[in-house]
């Protein structure tokens, strides 16, 4: 890794977490066919984006999402992103889930995240978000406690 700027020594490493975490992280969670969207918008309003997600995630189900949301991410200059995960099952196994550019593009417009999901999600959903990497808090808070995320998403980042 000799010569690399600091930014793609970061890149890299994040690529190589990314990648040793959807293995495992797939291999922890039992597999199960469902057959509704597993990541939707659900609320635009104000600067808080939400989003659900239920089920097992799919590679494409997350391209889709991303796009969408920073389509409305550009649209309004500035977001917070409140990720609500009730029923999530975890990540599809295979697929490239090293893709950094939804990152790239819209992290600088990205003030705050907060996930609201159980206990057992709570390691790999804040390494799968890469919580220290990126330049804006995340926090996570348990089932119950959306109306406590929604709270910290308002306040002065």
């Amino acid at each position: 890794m000799a010569g690399l700027a600091p930014s793609a020594l970061i890149h890299s490493q994040q690529l190589r977490r990314r990648a040793a975490f959807s293995s495992l992280a797939a291999s922890r969670i039992p597999q199960r066919r469902h057959f509704e969207l597993s990541a939707e918008i659900i609320d635009t309003r104000g600067s808080i984006l939400t989003l659900k997600v239920a089920g097992r995630l799919t590679e494409a189900e997350l391209t889709d999402v991303q796009q969408r949301a920073g389509a409305l991410i550009r649209e309004k200059g500035r977001a917070r992103i409140l990720v609500l995960a009730d029923g999530f099952l975890g990540w599809e196994r295979g697929g490239q889930w090293n893709d950094f550019s939804f990152q790239e593009r819209n992290d600088p417009s990205i003030e705050k995240m907060a996930i609201v999901g159980p206990p057992q999600l709570m390691e790999d959903a804040l390494v799968f978000v890469g919580k220290g990497w990126r330049p804006f808090p995340i926090e996570y808070f348990m089932p119950g406690e959306a109306a406590l995320a929604q709270a910290w998403l308002e306040l002065p980042a």
